[in-house]
């Protein structure tokens, strides 16, 4: 997910049990939808507002361009599973939080063999709307592409 810390010295709080285990399910109802090619779902889970920023596709901005982007991509969704490990979540007073996801992306190959495609990372920012918790922000941050043979630097 992402993470956006408070202002420098500014409060922080520990999310809830209940808010936690929400935020989580919001992660892997994303990664079921994107998986199955559920463009409306994936869209459903930003706010009106809400947008997806990477380096491959810059900033897709709205739930409307968001199932857009997802509805155009490429068939093969269903041979890709995306998986997030060690979140890390963090609260600011109110109804918005942040968190931190290892994103790895792997492919079932023409051979039939699971291979990594990518590993990176989600950096998200939260908001509580109509009770649910949604992606305000999505930051999808690549560390290395299988694909491309692609590393991050440093």
């Amino acid at each position: 997910m992402c993470y956006r810390r408070p202002a420098a010295g500014g409060p922080r709080v520990s999310p809830s049990v209940d808010d936690r285990l929400e935020i989580l399910d919001l992660a892997a109802r994303y990664n079921h939808a994107v998986d199955s090619g559920d463009h409306e779902g994936v869209a459903a889970l930003f706010t009106e507002d809400g947008a997806i920023e990477a380096t491959m596709t810059g900033t897709i901005a709205g739930r409307a361009a968001i199932a857009d982007y997802i509805g155009s991509r490429p068939d093969g969704w269903q041979r890709r599973r995306h998986l997030n490990s060690n979140a890390i979540i963090e609260g600011v007073p109110g109804d918005e939080d942040a968190a931190r996801l290892v994103l790895s992306l792997l492919v079932v190959s023409r051979r039939e063999h699971v291979v990594p495609r990518l590993h990176g990372r989600y950096e998200d920012e939260l908001r509580r709307e109509d009770g649910e918790w949604r992606f305000a922000r999505r930051r999808i941050i690549v560390d290395a592409d299988g694909a491309s043979g692609r590393r991050a630097e440093g």
